[in-house]
């Protein structure tokens, strides 16, 4: 027999409920699922486009410090497919031999032959400026393909993924362009902050990710290492003004000084010195008259000198060796290698 009216009506009733929970739970799952999934594409993402740093050169090392040239790349660089970059890269691979052959012509004593010289480097001029025309194509075509990605909503993880090739390879045109321009008599002679600055204005007017000069310290966490009493001085070209690490004249010290007498202190003002303008013999000094008192090995607070542009350099594969002077010029075309 049928159940009773209001035994049918409760069914009735509760059935709805049971769907509507139902429905309830699934949307809010909707949003969540949406959610996470959102989040990690933009983490994926986020892994292919933070910022990448290519080390073009390493300029100077020593046991305490070493200055290598870089390119960072700003995530602003035209996108430089496979095909682009292969095509700036031979011109400037040519362009790079044409000029190594002027330099050898223009040294000759054969009016004739240091004629044809020239004639190779106008050459070669007319071949970079040949690449940087081509730059500019890309960097057009880059734009437009940005604006057409954005109004179509192209934000997957394949598209940025691209995009952090592309960026890898403008940062690599970067590099190719410092090693390129160089070689030109423009640099030849100079200061290599001279040459890096000459460069720079080229890559920017390009839209291109320019060249910085980066400071490392070679100090363990821990006073431990020898030569742990010397506090690293940075300076010019010269090395006869004090620079800092940062371009502003600080001096700093990592470690806390254990000092015989007063017991562990920290030297200068929170470790640091500003030596702006000052002689590094001038900023030793400063330094060693804060730190009298040796320290519970003995040792007194000392100095080291460091120029980041000329010295030891170390060779590596598909880097730039520049032969430098002892004051920082660049002396003759760097190796390739």
């Amino acid at each position: 027999p049928p159940p009773p009216i209001a035994h049918r009506r409760s069914t009735m009733i509760r059935r709805p409920s049971i769907l509507i929970l139902a429905a309830l739970f699934s949307g809010s799952l909707i949003p969540l699922f949406s959610f996470l999934h959102l989040k990690n594409r933009k983490d994926l993402g986020k892994s292919a486009t933070e910022p990448r740093r290519l080390v073009i050169e390493v300029t100077n090392s020593d046991d305490f410090a070493k200055s290598e040239l870089t390119v960072e790349s700003s995530g602003n660089a035209p996108g430089f497919g496979a095909a682009d970059h292969e095509r700036v890269a031979a011109l400037l691979a040519n362009t790079r031999e044409l000029v190594e052959k002027a330099q050898g012509f223009t040294k000759s004593t054969d009016e004739e032959v240091r004629e044809e010289g020239k004639k190779m480097m106008t050459k070669a001029h007319e071949m970079y400026n040949k690449v940087k025309d081509h730059i500019n194509n890309v960097k057009e075509m880059s734009y437009e393909e940005t604006d057409t990605r954005d109004l179509m909503g192209g934000d997957s993880i394949s598209v940025q993924r691209d995009e952090a090739k592309d960026q890898e390879r403008a940062m690599d045109v970067s590099r190719l362009i410092y090693s390129t321009a160089i070689t030109f008599p423009e640099c030849i002679e100079k200061f290599l902050n001279h040459c890096v600055a000459l460069i720079n204005r080229d890559l920017r007017k390009l839209g291109m990710d320019t060249i910085d000069m980066i400071i490392h310290e070679k100090r363990s966490l821990t006073p431990d290492q020898e030569g742990y009493n010397k506090v690293v001085i940075i300076t010019n070209e010269l090395g006869d003004r004090v620079t800092g690490r940062l371009g502003d004249g600080i001096v700093s010290y990592p470690y806390i000084w254990n000092d015989v007498e007063t017991g562990p202190r920290q030297l200068g003002v929170d470790g640091k010195w500003n030596c702006l303008g000052l002689t590094p013999d001038q900023c030793c000094s400063q330094i060693t008259e804060s730190c009298p008192n040796m320290d519970r090995r003995n040792n007194t607070i000392a100095c080291h000198i460091f120029v980041p542009y000329g010295g030891v350099r170390e060779k590596r594969d598909d880097r730039v060796i520049i032969n430098l002077s002892t004051d920082g010029r660049v002396h003759e075309a760097p190796i390739i290698t």
